[in-house]
């Protein structure tokens, strides 16, 4: 992604100098240095059981992937008032980093011979800095955190490090904090990107949002989170000339252009036997065009959020659940855009644990059994059924649904059914720290998705993950 390679001397060489900071800061007086680390490696097989999509032998297309990731935190402490975190990352696919099968020699400056990975080629022995942040405690209500870290609000529907990719996402920018008796308020501006072009600079062209979050720290015991939100997101845009292939009227460009919005949102949630949480969040603003000629488009969005449980603790601490999502989608009226904007959500928790399919246009039920089949080792079992809001808007494709989703029909299809997903899964967790997870997942399409030419492609996915915490 544009990011430097470093050979492995690189990475010894800063890891020595990493040492020797953090010795310096050990041994500095009234200083604290501790760590944290974790590893986690995974499995991912999907299947395209009956689908159209075929491979050049006329077999249903598989594909399966390890990986790994390792995450190393150095944090460092002076004094009540100081503190400074630095978290390191490490990510590789299991044998990317080698020639294409049938290769008996080095085909590029950048590939390698098998069993000698030195990552030069794709960057797997690349490490990331996904926080680099100092806090500092102005007083005795108010702090103040900058540099790049992790900024979550409420129940993570608007804003999430989602920690469940291999790269968590991470902001840079600064939040100023201050705790009341009774709630906690966090101001930050946050810079999402710096675009640079190519020639005579004409603008600082950026990317950022700006925030207030508002939480109550002290609640009823039967209430568990009150949160409120408000964002400002602001992107400047990179050229005046549209993108190859666009029309004045495109919709399928529009974070290409100028963004102007404002964000609202609020997350409640409870819990006695019953178990609830309530999310709702709006955008509205505008898109300023890449051709002035299309003139601005007025942007509206909306989303809720709810979910119902109930817990039989004398039954196998067992847990029934159901839950309504609600978000626009865009009904092509002129002048406006309507889908919703997911934003940074927590994309794993939130639709589905195959991440097929993201906010944007969709409509979708959930109902949930979980229970513990033994002492540490919890049996979950959810089923979905998608939909599409509006029928003249498409489905916004998650991670894993991009090839699925690629010829879907759009406002041509009248169909607001999209697919079914089970997902069985077990999770076990040991004294030792070691978490590990196993799941079944199956998606079936519907109408939307089988029509005509559309992907209609029977999906599962095995999913096997183990993780230690240091």
């Amino acid at each position: 992604m544009g990011q430097k390679k470093i050979p492995m001397r690189g990475v010894s060489f800063i890891s020595n100098i990493i040492t020797l900071l953090v010795l310096s800061v050990a041994l500095a007086r009234d200083a604290e240095f501790y760590n944290d680390a974790n590893l986690r490696t995974r499995y991912e097989g999907f299947y395209l059981q009956d689908g159209k999509p075929k491979n050049a032998d006329n077999k249903e297309e598989n594909e399966s992937t390890f990986t790994t990731r390792t995450q190393l935190a150095l944090n460092m402490r002076r004094g009540e008032t100081i503190k400074a975190r630095l978290m390191f990352q490490h990510n590789f696919t299991w044998g990317s980093d080698v020639d294409e099968p049938g290769s008996t020699t080095p085909t590029g400056t950048g590939d390698t011979y098998p069993y000698q990975p030195n990552g030069i080629r794709d960057a797997q022995n690349l490490f990331l800095v996904n926080e680099a942040w100092l806090w500092w405690k102005l007083n005795a209500a108010t702090s103040l955190r900058f540099g790049r870290g992790q900024l979550k609000l409420g129940d993570g529907k608007v804003m999430s490090n989602n920690d469940f990719m291999n790269v968590p996402y991470a902001l840079d920018g600064a939040v100023l904090g201050w705790s009341g008796s009774n709630t906690h308020t966090d101001l930050f501006a946050m810079k999402i990107a710096e675009y640079t072009k190519t020639g005579t600079v004409k603008k600082d062209a950026e990317h950022n949002i700006y925030g207030f979050s508002l939480s109550f720290t002290h609640l009823p015991e039967s209430m568990k989170l009150v949160n409120i939100h408000i964002i400002q997101v602001q992107k400047d845009v990179l050229d005046t000339t549209l993108a190859t292939g666009s029309t004045p009227d495109d919709r399928t460009n529009i974070f290409e252009n100028a963004l102007n919005y404002g964000r609202i949102g609020l997350s409640v949630a409870g819990e006695t036997k019953f178990d609830w949480h309530l999310s709702y969040a709006m955008n509205q603003g505008t898109i300023g065009r890449l051709n002035d000629a299309g003139g601005d488009l007025s942007w509206d969005g909306q989303m809720i959020d709810a979910e119902f449980g109930y817990k039989f603790e004398r039954v196998l601490n067992s847990r029934i659940g159901v839950q309504f999502h609600r978000d626009s989608g865009d009904s092509r009226k002129s002048g406006q855009y309507g889908r919703y904007d997911g934003f940074l959500y927590d994309i794993h928790e939130s639709a589905g644990a195959m991440d097929m399919i993201a906010f944007g246009n969709l409509t979708f039920i959930k109902g949930s059994l979980h229970f513990d089949a033994m002492e540490d080792l919890r049996i979950k079992f959810d089923a979905f059924r998608f939909g599409r809001t509006e029928t003249s808007d498409g489905v916004v494709a998650g991670p894993n649904g991009t090839l699925l989703f690629a010829s879907q029909r759009g406002y041509l299809s009248n169909e607001s059914a999209v697919a079914t997903e089970i997902d069985i899964s077990a999770e076990h967790n040991y004294e030792n720290g070691l978490n590990m997870q196993a799941r079944y997942s199956l998606l079936t399409p519907e109408a939307y998705l089988s029509e005509n030419s559309g992907p209609g492609s029977t999906v599962s996915q095995i999913y096997l993950q183990s993780r230690i915490q240091f």
